[in-house]
């Protein structure tokens, strides 16, 4: 189950992300703007209905996130924004404010140097496309999607341990140059 959520995570936050992100910087009348601290945010709701415990959190834990958009669920509140490097954020808090997780999808170029490393020990021949960072209050998780030549993988990073999610295989792709051309196209096709 656990692999299925990161799979689906992974292959659709850039299209949610890239909505969101996009409302997120557009106000209007269903999302009135608000001002704390110099800073401007978006909500669904009155900001005296935001959880104060998860409003704490939030500007603590994801202080570079410009633009952020508040949305009241049945579940409690999503927060979804970008920071300066266009990495796209969704934060999701229960009704009473407690922190459940937060997802960072961006660019490899964003990826820390440790989790790059280790990447490019073991997988040495690819590239690398994008990350996707999920973090709960117990543990973070890494999703990344590589590429070599034909071959594109999805690999989970958890608890010091790497698995491939999954592989693809692309035969039509006969030429070295088309491979490596396909995975550059993919990388800036993300930019």
């Amino acid at each position: 189950m656990k692999k299925i959520v990161l799979v689906l995570s992974i292959g659709w936050l850039p299209a949610f992300f890239s909505l969101s992100a996009q409302e997120a910087t557009q106000n209007d009348d269903r999302f009135p703007a608000y001002q704390v601290d110099n800073q401007e945010f978006l909500s669904n709701v009155y900001v005296n209905e935001i959880s104060s415990v998860a409003f704490h959190h939030f500007i603590k834990a994801y202080a570079d996130i410009e633009g952020e958009k508040w949305i009241k669920t049945d579940q409690g509140f999503t927060v979804v924004g970008t920071n300066k490097h266009s990495a796209l954020f969704d934060v999701l808090y229960n009704n009473k404010g407690a922190f459940q997780r937060g997802e960072k999808y961006h660019r490899a170029s964003f990826m820390s140097a440790d989790l790059r490393k280790m990447i490019n020990r073991l997988f040495s021949d690819f590239d690398i496309l994008s990350v996707t960072e999920i973090s709960n209050p117990v543990n973070e998780t890494f999703g990344v999607e590589i590429c070599q030549y034909r071959l594109e993988r999805t690999i989970e990073i958890a608890h010091g341990e790497v698995r491939t999610l999954t592989e693809f295989i692309n035969p039509d792709l006969s030429q070295p140059e088309r491979g490596y051309a396909s995975c550059l196209v993919r990388r800036l096709s993300f930019c």
